[in-house]
């Protein structure tokens, strides 16, 4: 055997030996970039996920509930208070795979400390179909006599998704006089669904800052761990695309405020954990400061989110019984009968005494408040 040969089997031998291990490390041993890119086509998998939980503590000036005047004629104050808003936030829901209105169950206990005080309240939300389900367990009271709210806890409330609680408007909006008819939502057509599977494995919302290595979950799996920069012009990009293939519409004010939320998380320290196995999020971290835009307060935001149960199937029940979340039914829940206390208008007008007996009723529904009040 010539030196030549003996050389090419050697060298053949250990080209062969790095080929194996490298083939054998491929799917262990991703890149980052690989890990963020199956990350996406993973995500574009996902139909559920459960919240486990979703810790929010953010820190700044709220309002006082007992800096209100009253509850009839007192406007909103500012919110002049230092204070920690801390909000758990557990459950499980529907991602927007195959509906864009998803269905969830969650339970969210908040608590807001100022002053040496503690407010607690705490509600369990569910959205199914065109409707959203809302079960008050606490309320705190809210005006300087504090006014209790318990009546209108521990009952189930429906009201359209539209007025619930949502990214856009963080708060219910103000309750309509009668429960409007609303309709059910449309599945998305399996044009809609690979179109938006090819938007959100194509959309790279995040570059790596920082790897940290495998870590482990707190779901127990093992998960690479990066710092990550969220890209705002991607996520623009992202919103647009993504109403466009639903055929949906979005106002300016919707845009702007998604723009601001992504502005706030592309100045934060975030962090994420991707699962080795599946390439699932399994938790999320961000510090850093948010400024509101409907107040104009700045408040330090810390956010911690674990998720599990990825594509598990649940299944979300409607309340056996639900009472529209209405302005009559919240007086009623609260023990105003209004059409007893403004039954009589009519005759007053026709008597020219209107702004005498209204006055009079005025201070009748506040006293009918003042009966509520706890010291």
């Amino acid at each position: 055997m010539s030196r030549f040969t003996q050389a090419f089997k050697v060298f053949g031998l250990l080209g062969l030996f790095l080929f194996i291990v490298a083939c054998c490390r491929l799917p262990w041993e991703p890149s980052p970039e690989d890990v963020i890119r199956n990350m996406g086509e993973a995500m574009a998998s996902l139909e559920s996920v459960a919240l486990n939980p979703a810790t929010i503590i953010a820190k700044g000036k709220f309002v006082d509930p007992g800096d209100y005047d009253d509850l009839v004629t007192g406007d909103q104050p500012e919110p002049t208070v230092n204070g920690v808003l801390t909000l758990n936030i557990t459950g499980q829901s529907e991602t927007f795979y195959k509906t864009n209105v998803p269905d969830y169950a969650l339970v969210t206990d908040a608590t807001l400390d100022m002053n040496g005080k503690t407010y607690p309240f705490s509600f369990e939300s569910r959205g199914k179909g065109s409707l959203v389900y809302m079960n008050f367990l606490t309320l705190p009271g809210v005006a300087k006599e504090l006014v209790d709210l318990s009546g209108l806890t521990n009952q189930w409330w429906e009201l359209p998704r539209e007025q619930a609680p949502s990214f856009y408007s963080p708060v219910p909006q103000a309750p309509q006089q009668e429960q409007q008819d609303v309709e059910e939502p449309e599945e998305l057509t399996e044009e809609q669904i690979a179109d938006l599977e090819r938007l959100i494995e194509d959309t790279r919302l995040v570059s790596i800052v920082e790897d940290f290595g495998k870590e482990k979950c707190e779901n127990g799996k093992t998960a690479y761990h990066f710092k990550v920069k969220v890209d705002e012009k991607a996520a623009k990009e992202f919103f647009i695309t993504y109403h466009e293939i639903l055929g949906d519409s979005y106002t300016a004010d919707e845009l702007d405020a998604f723009e601001e939320l992504v502005k706030a998380l592309a100045q934060m320290d975030t962090d994420l954990w991707i699962q080795k196995k599946d390439y699932f999020l399994c938790k999320i971290t961000a510090v850093g400061d948010y400024k509101s835009s409907e107040n104009g307060q700045t408040y330090t935001i810390n956010l911690t989110a674990n998720l599990a149960d990825h594509n598990e199937e649940f299944e979300v029940a409607r309340p056996e019984e639900a009472t529209p979340l209405t302005a009559d039914n919240i007086l009623k829940a609260l023990g105003i009968d209004v059409k007893n206390i403004f039954g009589s208008l009519e005759e007053s007008l026709n008597a020219g005494t209107l702004e005498e007996d209204l006055n009079e009723e005025l201070d009748s529904l506040k006293n009918e408040f003042k009966g509520l009040f706890e010291e």
